[in-house]
């Protein structure tokens, strides 16, 4: 977690998506510092963010700051087992996942399974790091390491 401009810039894309969409419904897979949903928040036209944050101590470090925003609600849960209590109607404009402490291919089926859950349920769902890691894979594969 860090608000350095490589961070920012790997966020640029659920941020841009956010603005161009004019979306009113976000979700956010991963609170981490709040960087995500603060730029969702800059944006009057998001009127609703779902935050889906696994670790409580994040949420009571960061949480408390947004949690004053009447649009906001942070749910203590795991992204992956959230999927299964959403309700059967939910919607989102926006999804971004971003919930793996780093880039390595083995990230790859946990997105996959988000993207198959949120295409259904939002607009667009993207993952951080997506790209890198399947380039990543593509690179294991060209030297047959596994």
């Amino acid at each position: 977690m860090a608000d350095t401009d490589a961070e920012k810039h790997d966020h640029l894309q659920a941020v841009a998506q956010i603005r161009l969409a004019k979306a009113e419904r976000v979700l956010i897979n991963g609170l981490g510092i709040g960087m995500v949903l603060a730029a969702a928040l800059s944006f009057k036209h998001v009127r609703h963010v779902d935050v889906v944050e696994y670790d409580e101590r994040v949420i009571k470090l960061v949480g408390p700051h947004y949690l004053k925003d009447h649009r906001v609600r942070i749910h203590h849960a795991d992204a992956y087992e959230q999927v299964h209590v959403w309700p059967a109607r939910a919607q989102w404009d926006v999804a971004w996942s971003d919930v793996w402490p780093d880039i390595s291919d083995h990230n790859i089926p946990g997105m996959d399974q988000l993207h198959k859950y949120y295409k259904r349920h939002a607009t667009w769902h993207g993952c951080w790091a997506r790209r890198e890691c399947l380039k990543l894979r593509r690179e294991l594969d060209v030297l047959g390491i596994k």
